[in-house]
């Protein structure tokens, strides 16, 4: 029987609170925490390999413990702090245990996309690490457009994978293909947690969208900003935040900056006087706390319609099931991303090309029309709860699995 291997699940944002998060008292986004519980509680129990000198603390700190026994303890610590029961994990340090027909989940992001190509950087063996687990690798390509030169020429020295997103990107996506090529590609779309759900009527919501979402960092990389003429992840996000007062007939927008202290310069700068104090300052109080500000359930009750607008890279936002699942009408491009997973443009959502002019036109036209809107808003929550609940999306990672070849 297949089963699944999480490849140092204590690491990133994606499952639970990281350790180090949990101690600066900086929130987790959990994007991904519903494969990672609802597989637990499908088999009522999960394996996990860990790599040494695996933390989620700043580099610096990991030459200081970077042994079996200090990752092991960060680990325990992680599963106390997110009420994993540490009896039905199983620990794995070596392959020696691992079955063939086992399959190792990763995320691509920080695991391969920060590794130097002339192998000088210690991250630069994770590769060798991975390829010493003789088992069949499936990579999750969440942010795979991070430095992807790089992530890409690893995957070419990877042994033995798959890869998996909300969307294909090996067949809808022309960026991701400038590097990647025939990969064997799965799709699995994001799930809501239990606590989006549909309590408010539609007739008693403000009749407007509400724009939800983060502007990440802007990406740094040369290919990336060449192919598509700026670092921007996402444009559409950025365009509406920047001209909200503009469009505030229209749009109530809720879209935040990852990183708030670049918006706050000046008192950082009063107590940078030099990097290391600012790298501290940054480590310490560098959060984003104006999204987790509002209740985001509340919200999405309170409009008839939301955008969460897409990343520029192929891939959408978490949002769009939570607001469909609130009974919400979602407002997404006229993309594969969404008519791949069976949505209907203008019957399950209501699409639009992807500018501020066409989506300002689409908004004026169902705030006059109130039926249609109702309508597709109930189509679409219809829908959701068929497939975006984590069950739903969890059994499906499961028929995946049944398929790979191994």
């Amino acid at each position: 029987m297949k089963k699944i291997v999480f490849f140092n699940p204590h690491l990133g944002i994606w499952f639970k609170q990281p350790v180090y998060m949990w101690l600066t008292r900086r929130r987790s986004i959990k994007k991904y925490e519903y494969i990672f519980d609802g597989y637990l509680n499908e088999h009522n129990h999960i394996d996990v390999f860990l790599s040494s000198g695996s933390s989620s603390f700043p580099r610096f700190f990991r030459h200081i413990y970077g042994n079996k026994i200090f990752v092991l303890i960060e680990f325990l610590i992680w599963c106390k702090i997110n009420r994993v029961p540490v009896y039905k994990v199983s620990i794995h340090f070596d392959n020696k245990k691992l079955d063939h027909r086992d399959i190792l989940f990763l995320f691509l992001y920080e695991n391969l996309s920060y590794v130097k190509v002339d192998n000088s950087s210690d991250y630069a063996k994770i590769v060798d690490v991975l390829n010493q687990v003789k088992i069949k690798k499936m990579l999750h390509c969440t942010h795979y457009m991070y430095n992807w030169q790089f992530a890409s020429f690893n995957l070419s020295r990877l042994n033995d994978y798959c890869l998996i997103a909300e969307n294909n990107l090996a067949r809808n996506s022309i960026f991701f293909n400038t590097h990647i090529k025939d990969a064997e590609f799965y799709t699995l779309p994001f799930a809501a947690s239990k606590r989006f759900n549909n309590y408010k009527l539609f007739e008693s919501r403000i009749n407007k969208v509400i724009a939800t979402g983060t502007i990440t960092y802007p990406i740094q990389d040369t290919e990336f900003n060449k192919y598509f003429g700026h670092g921007d992840i996402h444009p559409m996000r950025k365009e509406i935040y920047e001209k909200k007062s503009l469009i505030q007939n229209y749009i109530d927008s809720y879209i935040s900056p990852i990183n708030e202290i670049d918006n706050n310069k000046n008192s950082l700068t009063k107590i940078s006087k030099c990097k290391l104090f600012e790298k501290i300052y940054k480590l310490l109080y560098d959060k984003q706390t104006k999204y987790f500000s509002f209740d985001i359930v509340e919200k999405y009750n309170d409009y008839r319609m939301f955008v969460v607008p897409e990343e520029i890279n192929d891939l959408p936002g978490i949002g769009f099931v939570e607001g469909m699942m609130c009974g919400s009408a979602f407002i997404g491009k006229n993309d594969p991303m969404y008519t791949d997973l069976g949505m209907i443009p203008d019957y399950h959502y209501i699409a639009y090309n992807n500018t501020i002019e066409d989506l300002v036109a689409k908004i004026s036209y169902y705030q006059q029309h109130e039926q249609e809107l109702k309508k597709i808003a109930k189509q679409g929550y219809e829908f959701a709860l068929n497939n975006f609940t984590g069950e739903k999306v969890v059994r499906k990672f499961i028929e995946i699995l049944d398929r790979i070849n191994l």
